[in-house]
């Protein structure tokens, strides 16, 4: 690199005049060459955000075959910005280069100042490392619902970099959480999600009208919500609850993101059905019965 910038120096000085002062030449001779280079910096940019923006994206595509179009997104952001990160690195050398910095003596004799740089540098590794990991092996990708046992939280991924993952919880919060802290992830969007209707029992509940009402419900809540529903509702019956009660319960298996809204849709149904038909059951499982 020390060679090229030389030669560039000498064919810069070729083409000025020679009756000019050394100083002079030297001079106008640094000026062309950090407008060249940065001329050269901005295009091989360009260069680079168009290769990755086409090219390395129906790479990726034909690579991951079905992958999802946010996953090929991630992927191809992480390589991009590795890939720029490298660029201004270059860039920053030559222009020190040229202005007369002794970059390699500087970074020789850094000594002590060069280890603990070093040691720095290690957590920032382990960043970039744990990053193309959780990518690669499709532990999640932007838009998904995740949360991170370890740290109590959970949100939707708005945004994974090479070293940081964001996220955005329920409240509006914004959380930026270092790659390399990132050691269990419940991804809550990959798979299908179940809804559990626990409906408390009383002990004059009478357990046969109880059924007829329930069995109605459930059979017209399929019905109406085939949409989201992927499977046929589950009738497991009584089970044991808190505190020597008794409860009923239903399942329904739904669509991902799905459970939240039509949880609160279908209790609401079975407890306006079992009123409407005089059948009684504890408004809590503390209730006295």
């Amino acid at each position: 690199m020390l060679l090229q910038i030389t030669s560039l120096d000498r064919l810069i000085k070729g083409l000025l005049p020679n009756t000019w002062s050394e100083e002079l030449l030297d001079s106008l001779s640094i000026v062309l060459q950090l407008v060249i280079i940065s001329i050269a910096f901005y295009y091989l940019r360009q260069f680079i955000d168009r290769t990755f923006e086409i090219i390395v994206s129906d790479k990726l595509k034909e690579r991951f075959g079905y992958s999802s179009p946010t996953r090929i997104e991630t992927i191809s952001t992480m390589l991009r910005n590795a890939a720029m990160y490298l660029l201004y690195f270059l860039y920053g050398y030559m222009v020190l280069t040229l202005l007369g910095f002794p970059i390699g003596t500087l970074l020789a004799g850094a000594g002590i100042a060069g280890v603990a740089i070093g040691f720095g540098a290690q957590e920032l590794i382990r960043d970039v490392i744990n990053g193309f990991f959780m990518i690669f092996e499709n532990q999640f990708e932007v838009g998904d619902l995740i949360s991170l046992p370890g740290d109590d939280i959970t949100g939707t991924v708005q945004k994974v970099g090479i070293r940081t993952v964001e996220l955005k919880a329920a409240s509006g919060e914004i959380f930026y959480i270092p790659n390399s802290e990132i050691r269990m992830i419940n991804n809550q969007s990959r798979a299908h999600r179940q809804i559990n209707i626990d409906i408390p029992l009383a002990d004059d509940t009478n357990i046969k009208a109880f059924e007829a009402v329930t069995n109605r419900v459930t059979q017209a809540l399929y019905e109406q919500n085939q949409d989201i529903i992927v499977s046929d509702p589950t009738v497991i019956g009584i089970v044991r609850g808190m505190d020597q009660t008794f409860l009923y319960r239903i399942t329904f298996m739904v669509e991902n993101s799905a459970q939240y809204k039509k949880s609160g849709e279908f209790y609401r149904e079975y407890i306006l059905q079992l009123q409407e038909n005089n059948i009684n059951f504890p408004s809590s499982i503390y209730d006295e019965t």
